[in-house]
């Protein structure tokens, strides 16, 4: 398990977060990861995102964060 006081002041200042809407939904209801001086969100799992079982979180984490923000979306996993 994570030190979440280490992470937490890691990212009091964060301007860009990458995750999956799992991790990044967590993070942000924990108050580890502070919705306010991020600019830019990537989250993973593209391939998933639109799906059901993802909209709750992304539509959770977007209303979470600035009104001036970029959002992305990537796959990071590799097929071979």
């Amino acid at each position: 398990m994570p030190d979440w006081r280490k992470l937490c002041c890691a990212c009091r200042n964060c301007h860009i977060a990458v995750g999956t809407p799992g991790r990044v939904s967590s993070l942000l209801q924990s108050g580890a990861l502070p919705a306010k001086p991020l600019s830019m969100l990537v989250l993973d799992e593209a391939d998933q995102l639109m799906g059901d079982s993802f909209y709750t979180d992304v539509a959770w984490i977007y209303d979470q964060l600035p009104k001036r923000k970029q959002v992305s979306r990537g796959e990071c996993s590799s097929y071979g």
